[in-house]
């Protein structure tokens, strides 16, 4: 049996110090340790190191946990390589997809060392035994009321039992060492709490023996009032102030109160810049008692205009008659103009993305100028569908950019066989197949607000599972992507092709509809239908 100095693992993680702390703790123990920032690295130093065992992060750049796994179990030569995946306990989805990519172990994070280490030892050891390629079973993972149906082979199945002890051990170690210090702190607490009551009784009484006290407290109340940097103020239902601190008084503009007093005699149109705004906040602290963070313009004495926050409450007397009204103001004129900078930043990023999005989307339509103005139709019809099926402005938006950008992945296809006149043969049309994977691969790195990769990947899949590149069906394919579908096939029907004179709008609608519910979803066809039969809509 070789030595842990012998033995030689790979590290897949994208997060440095993630991967430094590892590779630091499996070195301490004699393990010889190979860093990969990803899962394609991982494959090249896979080939050039040939490690006793793998451990792979699940979340990694250009190519996954998953994928990693599942390429390294697809090589004959390299099945045998146990693979641990590094996931989270409390998402179950990780973990189902670990197992069917072929993963035999997997430790949640965050991991403890000595749990890891002791996994290490035991299966480079040979104390634990490896998944044999024995015939695949079915088995069903039970978790959080929902059943998971995978094929595991046999020892993957112990394997997975074998974690899942293992890990929810070292969490039940966890909760109760967290137990034990929370017992200690509530402890604690309870004895701060009998102290601060002491205190406050012994306070309490000082106050009742003396006048002096009442003193001292009336003026630490003024001097935090004058002191504070916010502006403190109290006004009376007719609308006036009746008492404003220096911040206040400084923040308007006035050089004392008796200024600003006389200067504001009418708190709706000396103060507010709208008086409309004046109604509001009255009308809100009248139903609720108290209002916090109303934000409005107002003006300083100069007649120069700053936005200020106000938070405020109602004074009664015993009775419940209002005595005035008491609260703070905050300048956030300054928030304001921040605020307005990133709305404007955010409108520029908005056309700079749309402008991108136009030229990918030309890249293409210049290398097939056959079906130059596809991607556009295709996003002009799928945003008029989905705004025809009730969905939000947000989601327009994003459908317009997967319409722009669903044939991206064309990019790598031979300009003469998108342009050719006749019939494909296999290996041609497997080729344009394949357009939809690397267009998903290419838009990999890119964070849209919308999930452009997924209707990228998916905008060929049919309902009952005769699409491609994955043979999706029905609930499995996301919305968008049945409405970019249905959008694509009337587009390419109704328009020219290398290989076919155009076929017509109602030969594009009574192909959907024929095929409704089959291949394409019933919703989104009976959309489309209702756009051209009755509301008029035309391709542009």
């Amino acid at each position: 049996m070789e030595s842990s100095a012998q033995k030689r693992i790979l590290v897949a993680e994208d997060s440095k110090s993630q991967a430094r702390i590892l590779a630091d703790t499996l070195s301490r123990n004699g393990y010889a340790v190979t860093l990969a920032e990803d899962g394609l690295t991982g494959l090249y130093k896979l080939m050039e190191t040939k490690p006793h065992l793998v451990i792979s992060d699940v979340w990694m750049p250009r190519m996954n946990g998953y994928e990693f796994c599942r390429t390294v179990k697809s090589d004959k030569d390299l099945r045998n390589v146990p693979v641990i995946l590094l996931t989270s306990m409390s998402d179950t989805e990780d973990i189902v997809r670990g197992l069917e990519a072929g993963a035999d172990y997997y430790i949640t994070k965050p991991y403890d060392k000595s749990i890891l280490l002791a996994k290490v030892d035991l299966i480079l050891s040979g104390i634990v035994p490896s998944a044999t390629g024995d015939t695949r079973t079915p088995v069903e993972i039970k978790t959080n009321g929902k059943v998971h149906s995978v094929f595991l082979e046999p020892q993957k199945v112990v394997n997975f039992l074998l974690s899942t002890y293992e890990n929810l051990l070292s969490q039940n170690r966890d909760l109760t060492h967290t137990k034990i210090e929370l017992k200690r702190l509530n402890d604690h607490l309870e004895e701060r709490v009998r102290e601060k009551t002491g205190y406050l009784e012994k306070e309490i009484a000082e106050r009742k023996k003396t006048q002096d006290a009442l003193m001292e407290s009336e003026r630490r109340y003024r001097s935090i009032f004058e002191n504070a940097v916010e502006g403190i103020f109290q006004s009376a239902p007719e609308g006036r102030f009746i008492n404003m601190n220096p911040a206040f008084v400084r923040m308007l503009g006035h050089g004392s109160f008796q200024e600003a007093y006389e200067g504001i005699d009418d708190i709706s149109i000396r103060f507010y810049v709208n008086p409309d705004d004046r109604a509001r906040f009255m009308e809100k602290l009248e139903q609720q008692g108290i209002i916090s963070e109303f934000e409005t313009r107002v003006y300083k004495k100069d007649k120069n205009i700053i936005w200020v926050s106000i938070n405020a409450h109602t004074v009664r007397d015993k009775k419940g008659n209002i005595l005035y009204y008491e609260g703070t103001v905050e300048d956030i004129t300054e928030s304001k103009k921040t605020e307005a900078a990133l709305k404007k930043s955010f409108e520029y990023l908005r056309k700079t993305l749309d402008g991108t999005v136009k030229a990918l989307a030309t890249t293409i339509e210049i290398r097939d100028p056959y079906t130059a103005g596809h991607q556009r139709r295709v996003a002009q019809l799928a945003c008029a569908i989905t705004k025809e099926m009730g969905f939000s402005e947000d989601a327009m938006e994003g459908m317009q950019v997967m319409g722009f950008l669903h044939d991206i992945g064309k990019i790598v296809v031979p300009a003469e066989i998108l342009s050719k006149p006749g019939a494909l043969n296999e290996l041609e049309f497997n080729m344009i197949k394949a357009h939809a994977q690397v267009g998903y691969n290419i838009l990999q790195g890119i964070e849209f607000p919308w999930p452009v990769n997924d209707v990228v990947l998916q905008h060929h899949e049919r309902l009952n599972g005769s699409g491609y590149p994955q043979g999706l069906t029905k609930e499995n394919i996301i919305v968008e992507a049945r409405i970019l579908a249905v959008a694509d096939v009337v587009e390419s029907m109704a328009s020219h092709r290398p290989y076919r004179p155009a076929l017509g709008m109602d030969r594009a609608l009574e192909e959907i509809m024929q095929k409704k519910g089959i291949l394409y979803d019933e919703d989104v066809v009976d959309a489309c239908a209702r756009l051209f039969n009755e509301r008029g809509f035309k391709l542009e």
